[in-house]
């Protein structure tokens, strides 16, 4: 702000003070004539032509005003002088010069030992000076600015520099003040607060969150396999999920599951209990525009099969239509062992399960889509959960598959089941 003020100001307090170092008025014929001309007699400034009449003359001899050399560069000529008429030794004006006058600047020439001598003013000799120096004035110009900014940068750098807190990443700086406690008998009473404690305690690294996760999860799969408790095929899914991300592959984690997961690699999903299943899937119903989660279900239907092509089906099956979710669960039997493909077909959003794992995700409102998913069963009843919802508009559901000697088609009704509740 000083900087910006000094850039402001200096040209103005510069401009005036040229002016009034260039520009003078004489004191008898009040004709305005430039410093570099004026010459002071006294106390008084005369123009050159003004300067000649007002020259003291004193009884040893006269004082004579002629031109100074002008403040241009080109060479004046030379001004005689010439013996004044009767001078001589005594009696007469000894050494004088008469007066000569021309144009230009005012000089006083000696007439006597005694005489005044009237001289330009320091601002005019200045001026004069720099008039005929023009590149040493202007590098001293120059050079006196700079040194006056980078006086005054450095004084307001050091002020700023107060108020910059450059803080260190690694290392923090907490203020950890200790608490006085209230005296006791046995304690003086005058007590003082103990002084603050600073302490720098170095900052720990932040742990990547995806490593710190993948860690707690491969402690999970590994407490799991050694337990001997659980499914195989759940430890298999487990390890394929905990391998996907490919940042994982290359590390210690990665390499020592992989490892795990080839022992694992040949298992399938064995078969669930279904003891007491009967023909038909279960579907709870929920007026609601998205999948049903804690809505308590309105209607309870069974289901032989799940082939809702359009609005008409939809409402023969769900008694509505739109503006409805639907959980559907039961189960589904493979009648051998091997790699299966379930396809869901919905508008709008649908989402499959075989036992607690996502299988299909078709979520979304759209049109009538498909996807699809692929699990390795074992010959069974599987237990299966299906999330489905309709907004407005058209709508439609349905369940297919294809595998071992199955080509691709709808679910039978011959192979869903649910087991009834109590």
């Amino acid at each position: 702000m000083a900087i910006s003020l000094l850039i402001c100001v200096i040209p103005r307090f510069v401009g005036r003070v040229f002016l009034n170092m260039q520009i003078l008025y004489c004191d008898d014929c009040g004709t305005r004539v430039d410093e570099t001309e004026a010459v002071n007699l006294g106390s008084k400034t005369y123009c050159p032509n003004c300067a000649c009449k007002h020259a003291p003359a004193e009884r040893s001899g006269v004082t004579a005003a002629v031109p100074l050399s002008s403040r241009s560069t080109r060479k004046q000529p030379q001004t005689k002088t010439t013996p004044m008429r009767g001078s001589t030794s005594a009696g007469g004006i000894t050494g004088g010069y008469k007066p000569v006058s021309v144009p230009g600047n005012i000089r006083t020439e000696k007439v006597s030992n005694n005489a005044i001598h009237p001289q330009p003013t320091h601002l005019a000799v200045f001026y004069q000076w720099a008039a005929q120096n023009k590149p040493v004035a202007i590098a001293v110009g120059v050079c006196t600015v700079v040194i006056v900014f980078a006086i005054l940068w450095k004084m307001t750098g050091k002020n700023d520099s107060s108020r910059n807190v450059v803080t260190n990443p690694k290392i923090t700086t907490v203020i950890a003040p200790t608490v006085a406690t209230a005296p006791t008998p046995s304690v003086a009473p005058a007590l003082t607060q103990a002084p603050s404690t600073i302490a720098a305690i170095t900052k720990v690294p932040d742990v990547d969150p995806r490593a710190d996760k993948a860690m707690r999860d491969w402690k999970a799969i590994k407490e799991l396999a050694d337990s001997g408790k659980a499914n195989p095929y759940d430890i298999r899914k487990r390890l394929d999920a905990f391998m996907e991300p490919f940042w994982i592959r290359k590390t210690d984690l990665g390499i020592e599951a992989a490892k795990l997961l080839e022992k694992y690699k040949g298992e399938k999903r064995p078969a669930d209990k279904a003891d007491g299943a009967v023909p038909g899937v279960t579907a709870a119903i929920a007026l609601s525009k998205d999948f049903m989660t804690d809505v308590n279900p309105i209607e309870v239907k069974t289901l032989k099969e799940i082939n809702f092509p359009n609005l008409g089906a939809l409402k023969a099956n769900f008694g509505r239509d739109e503006n409805f979710c639907a959980k559907i669960t039961g189960f589904i039997e493979v009648p051998t062992e091997g790699k299966y493909a379930l396809f869901i077909t919905s508008d709008d959003g649908s989402m499959l399960y075989i036992g607690d794992n996502l299988l299909v995700d078709n979520n979304g409102s759209h049109a009538m889509t498909e996807r699809d998913g692929s699990v390795e069963l074992k010959p069974g009843k599987h237990r299966f959960r299906l999330d489905y919802y309709n907004g407005m508009g058209e709508g439609g559901l349905i369940f297919s598959w294809s595998g071992p000697n199955i080509t691709k088609q709808v679910v039978p009704a011959s192979a869903l089941s649910s087991i009834p509740k109590k």
